[in-house]
């Protein structure tokens, strides 16, 4: 259920389709997610038209996406956000859902070490094999080893026996779980999605994850995006919680 509004509020939504000099708005993609955002939280329908939106968005170059193929929400959300943040200069909408991870290269029975950071907004987890987040977050902390055939390379240093460590040391306003559902069967050379069962929790302690083993982190679950389909269609559906829910 949304926010239920009166005449008064409808007519407000309604009126954005122009801006203060009489302009006609209705093929402005920012304006229409404006309009679309205003309508699922105001207006009191059962349903939202989602079509002027959708008509002047475009993933790449000048065509408008074609709704009946299928596209990938991970790539639409980066797209949509980086498109935020360079319409709207000096307020980031991506500043809420970006995070850091720390990688840290540790030599095996030596003693090179050396750090690099990689920004991310949506935090990859495995599913294969895994049975609820703990299982995945265990699988994050595992180390890459390097070693045998598959040594690390360092500049002006050589080749090195080594471990690489995996740390989250920012964590994000807003953080978004991308289950790795789709993978690729080297031995079919093909595409597969993965459908085993994943438990989803209400609440969520990432405090394991953190480069700083001091800090306690705990997020709630407010929404969920379910892929249903295979590898070459389907339809994602959006659960979200209501904002006037509090139990």
């Amino acid at each position: 259920p949304y926010l239920s509004a009166d005449d008064d509020n409808t007519n407000e939504i309604e009126a954005l389709n122009e801006d203060s000099n009489g302009n006609n708005l209705s093929t402005n993609w920012i304006c229409q997610l404006q309009l679309l955002m205003a309508n699922l939280k105001y207006a009191p329908l059962s349903s939202v038209d989602t079509s002027g939106f959708v008509s002047n968005w475009k993933m790449y170059g000048k065509e408008a996406i074609n709704p009946n193929e299928q596209q990938d929400a991970v790539e639409f959300l980066q797209i949509l956000l980086d498109r935020l943040d360079e319409s709207i200069p000096g307020r980031p909408i991506s500043k809420y859902v970006r995070g850091q991870i720390i990688h840290t290269i540790k030599q095996i029975n030596g003693d090179f070490q050396s750090q690099s950071y990689e920004d991310f907004i949506t935090f990859t987890l495995e599913v294969i094999n895994k049975k609820n987040f703990n299982d995945s977050f265990n699988a994050f902390l595992d180390p890459d080893i390097f070693d045998g055939d598959n040594k690390y390379n360092v500049e002006d240093f050589g080749q090195i026996d080594a471990a690489r460590y995996h740390a989250i040391k920012k964590a994000p306003e807003i953080l978004i779980f991308q289950l790795k559902r789709f993978d690729f069967d080297l031995s079919s050379l093909t595409r597969k999605k993965i459908n085993t069962e994943f438990k989803v929790d209400l609440e969520v302690d990432i405090s394991k994850l953190l480069y700083n083993k001091n800090s306690s982190c705990i997020y709630e679950l407010f929404g969920i995006i379910e892929h249903s389909g295979g590898t070459e269609g389907g339809h994602y559906i959006s659960f979200i919680k209501s904002s006037d829910i509090h139990d």
